[in-house]
């Protein structure tokens, strides 16, 4: 928008004759009169196809109104950035690029931005409409919160907060106002990132943030990050607990406001009637520097449930242990992996980012044509809602509703036909192949859907496609001409690339999706946009697979045998999703370690070495099988590891202790496989996770190898033991080790999760642990020493080096 163009003029018939009335200067949704017959009427009611029906709420930047969207039949929030605002072009830019990465976030405790756009001179966003009141109506009407009310809507809001933080952005404005609830009581977040814009408004730099809730560093404009939010969401806690904010007095000084921001604030449990606990989780969100806070979400949530849990046993059980030692504990080191999403089953934890929708000012469209015109609205909503599942990552839910709309007797064509092929993409991206193959056999079988000039195109493409889709092995490239880039048949490249990851064809899948990311599909089939950055991981582990070395040792140097290695394992160490693409590339890097240690041992050999030579060769022999072994670690194959280690043989007393001490850990690692099915066979456990986009609580249990989650909706979802992120399993352990009272049973769960996380890759959980555990245990001590025993410096008794 050009602030310097001429204003576009508005006008609008009066409802009762008809006559056209200028309102260019007028308001959204204001009283104008017909100056024929002096009726009076709303002016600028439609903005696109949304039709305002009443004004919801109003501050300083724009208005709230509620609104029906015509072209879904939805009502929304639809906020319109008042005139001066909206006419300055940087800062519409902004707060259109606010409105873009807030789409991102599909969460149930953020309010959902569905579309943004500009219509009669005004910058609009539209909005979940969120009808339960807000945290400041509650707070006006009833003043305080019971505490367990208090802490679970806090744990809501932290959820909302990192959903947003992982997709890029921080508030800034976090107070009651802006946290609102839905019918169901559910706490949801809003207006994410317009304080900043408010505060740059007229360049003077202002605080426009609540001065009760608002951090020191704002005040003094000193750089902002998540941990500003964790002090304005404590403040709000504060207020909700104890009936006022921290820092209540009413003042217009900026220096007083700074002052009594500098002072530290100590919650005491007989002063306001709070738990101890919760008491502590104030005073650590409340601290005036924001490195006193808490260092993460996950922390910050690690505590508060802590805090909840405690609360409902009645005050009993140790203080949270994040009060015994700076830095983090393994409770929270646990939460943080947790986040790592569960791919291939449909579940996935907190740490990725979600497509970025494209905001338009309609509905986004398939093809240059909706498929599912001339159905009825129900059809029509749930293939929209399978689309939009599908690009949010949710494939399970996507796929399910793509075969109820395939299935649905009311369905009709091209419709049916894209959903039974978009039912078979989702069954790609999930990893099953033999479902995806199944259904491209039965659209194969059936033949042209149409024999329609119009269809002609489009249907051979289907029938062409699914010819080729249908059979075991993986796709030719030559089938690459039948998928032209510039259309949305592109989408048969992405098959063609996820069919050839499936069959672990790694130069094959490069082909298909290098094609597919560069292909230019129509400007309305964002869907198809939305799905190249779902297959983004898979193109760059594609890419590190096939670019595996595969030397041949016979006549390499030591060091050139070392080099080789580093790279291939530099580039599986890279790789972050798993399937049959990593297997082939960590079998490949296992068989290049077990030549490698081949021609190791001929160069010592054929060099003599002495008893220090021996040693340290034997220590090396260990480090590489337990490298080689990593791929059984994701397997959880550890006893296989174990055995490698006992058929090492040992002529040292250092080698021999290395060897028994990572054998050892291997051991436990199944032994705490076995400790955590034991536990959730008999108590399942709550656990909130990422479902394509949306957060849910599931209640995990295990019966026998088999892992559950069961949504609320009664939804479940099975995978193997096996196949479960070890950050997941290490969360669940982590519930049962809070529940843990005997010291030596905590310590004995805590050295298995330590085995667990050192062979599954969790570094960080492991690092925690072995600092807890050396601190308190001398023979972990012992063992831990042993671990890192790399090399041995001289046979004359200066002993072990320790990495």
């Amino acid at each position: 928008m050009d602030p310097n163009a001429a204003p576009q003029q508005v006008v609008n018939a009066c409802p009762a004759c008809g006559t056209l009335s200028d309102v260019t200067a007028h308001e959204p949704f204001t009283k104008v009169t017909c100056p024929s017959c002096d009726t009076h009427f709303r002016a600028r009611t439609t903005f696109n196809h949304f039709e305002i029906t009443e004004q919801i709420g109003v501050g300083g930047m724009s208005r709230v109104f509620r609104a029906e969207d015509k072209s879904l039949g939805r009502h929304v929030a639809l906020k319109i950035l008042n005139k001066a605002c909206s006419e300055d072009r940087k800062r519409a830019q902004q707060f259109e690029k606010e409105a873009e990465i807030t789409a991102q976030i599909s969460h149930p405790n953020v309010v959902r931005v569905y579309t943004a756009g500009r219509d009669q001179g005004h910058f609009y966003i539209a909005m979940e409409l969120v009808s339960g009141g807000s945290l400041e109506n509650y707070i006006r009407d009833r003043r305080k919160m019971k505490e367990a009310a208090a802490l679970e809507m806090t744990i809501h809001a932290v959820q909302g907060l990192k959903a947003a933080h992982e997709a890029g952005l921080i508030h800034r404005d976090i107070k009651p106002g802006n946290i609102l609830f839905a019918e169901d009581g559910t706490p949801k977040i809003v207006d994410f990132g317009l304080a900043i814009f408010a505060r740059d408004a007229d360049g003077s730099g202002e605080i426009w943030a609540t001065p009760f809730y608002v951090p020191l560093e704002t005040l003094n404009h000193a750089p902002e990050d998540f941990r500003s939010d964790i002090y304005s969401l404590g403040a709000t806690l504060y207020h909700l607990l104890t009936g006022k904010p921290p820092c209540s007095k009413d003042t217009s000084s900026l220096q007083e406001l700074k002052e009594l921001k500098s002072k530290p604030i100590h919650v005491k449990p007989s002063t306001h009637k709070i738990s101890d606990e919760t008491c502590a989780v104030l005073e650590r969100a409340l601290s005036v520097k924001p490195e006193g806070r808490y260092s993460s979400y996950d922390e910050f949530l690690d505590h508060l449930k802590y805090a909840q849990r405690r609360l409902r046993r009645g005050g009993k059980g140790k203080p949270w242990p994040g009060r015994r030692r700076k830095g983090w504990t393994p409770w929270q080191w646990a939460a943080a992996a947790a986040a790592v999403m569960i791919a291939g089953t449909g579940l996935y934890m907190v740490t990725r980012k979600q497509p970025q929708p494209q905001i338009t000012g309609g509905s986004t469209l398939f093809t240059d044509q909706d498929p599912t015109v001339g159905s009825d609205s129900s059809t029509s909503k749930k293939f929209h809602d399978a689309r939009d599942a599908m690009v949010a990552g949710d494939f399970g839910k996507g796929r399910q509703f793509f075969e109820e709309v395939a299935g649905a007797p009311a369905t009709g064509q091209p419709a049916r036909i894209w959903a039974r092929f978009n039912g078979g993409l989702c069954a790609l991206f999930m990893g099953d192949n033999a479902g995806a193959q199944r259904t491209y056999a039965g659209i194969a079988a059936d033949g042209l859907y149409s024999s329609s000039a119009s269809d002609a195109e489009l249907a051979h493409f289907f029938l062409n496609t699914s010819r080729w889709l249908a059979p075991d092995g993986p796709v030719p490239a030559a089938r690459k001409t039948d998928c032209a880039a510039d259309s949305v048949r592109a989408v048969g490249l992405l098959a063609a690339g996820l069919k050839n990851w499936n069959a672990g064809d790694a130069a094959g899948a490069v082909d298909f999706l290098t094609a597919f990311e560069a292909s230019r599909p129509p400007v309305k089939a964002d869907w198809v946009k939305g799905c190249k950055r779902l297959v983004a991981a898979h193109l760059a582990d594609a890419k590190l697979a096939a670019g595996l070395p595969s030397p041949e040792f016979s006549k390499s140097s030591a060091e050139e045998v070392d080099a080789a290695l580093s790279f291939a394992r530099k580039n599986l160490a890279a790789m972050a999703l798993p399937g049959p693409v990593r297997d082939k590339a960590a079998a490949a890097v296992s068989a290049m370690e077990a030549t490698a240690a081949k021609r190791k041992e001929e160069l010592i050999t054929a060099s003599g070495g002495n008893r220090d030579q021996r040693a340290n060769a034997e220590l090396r022999s260990i480090q590489e099988t337990n490298t080689a072994s990593a791929s059984l670690g994701e397997t959880f194959r550890f006893m296989d590891a174990a055995a490698k280690l006992d058929a090492l043989k040992m002529t040292t007393p250092e080698s021999t202790a290395s060897r028994d001490a990572h054998r050892n850990t291997w051991a436990k690692a199944s032994a705490f496989i076995e400790q955590i099915s034991q536990d959730l066979a008999k108590t399942p456990v709550e656990e909130v996770i990422e479902s394509g986009g949306s957060h849910v609580r599931a209640t995990i249990s295990i019966n026998g190898a088999v892992l559950t989650a069961k949504h609320p909706q009664g939804i479940e979802t099975r995978i193997p033991v096996s196949r479960t992120p070890p950050a997941l399993l290490a969360a669940l352990a982590s519930e049962f080790l809070n529940r843990t009272m005997d010291s030596d049973e905590y310590y004995r769960r805590g050295e298995l999760l330590y085995c667990f996380a050192l062979r599954t890759g969790l570094a960080i959980t492991a690092k925690a642990w072995a600092d807890t555990l050396s601190s308190e245990l001398k023979e972990f001590r012992r063992q831990l020493s042993a671990l890192q025993t790399i090399e041995v410096v001289s046979s004359s008794g200066v002993g072990p080096a320790e990495k």
